[in-house]
């Protein structure tokens, strides 16, 4: 297990190394505008887990509220009944 934990550790090191050189390649500007796009996804995220708790209904219904806006990007969003599956069983 010690091993596999370190090997573990080790891979995900490299993968943020790696990420770190493709972001330094990119303009300052879009480096910011990152930074500040996990800033809010961040407070949204603590948000919502101050907010619901273990409570996977209000969840689904903080989701579906969410949801009821329009799309700006045009994502499919099927993976809600994957996610959600719980709920309903």
């Amino acid at each position: 297990m010690r091993y596999d934990a370190k090997h573990n550790f080790n891979t995900a090191i490299a993968a943020i190394r790696r990420l770190k050189q493709d972001v330094d390649k990119t303009q300052l500007s879009t480096q910011e505008n990152f930074g500040n796009d996990s800033d809010c996804l961040l407070a949204f995220i603590k948000l919502l887990i101050d907010r619901c708790g273990d409570d996977d209904k209000k969840m689904f219904a903080f989701y579906n509220y969410i949801k009821s806006y329009p799309s700006q990007l045009g994502l499919e969003l099927s993976d809600e009944k994957s996610v959600f599956a719980h709920i309903f069983n």
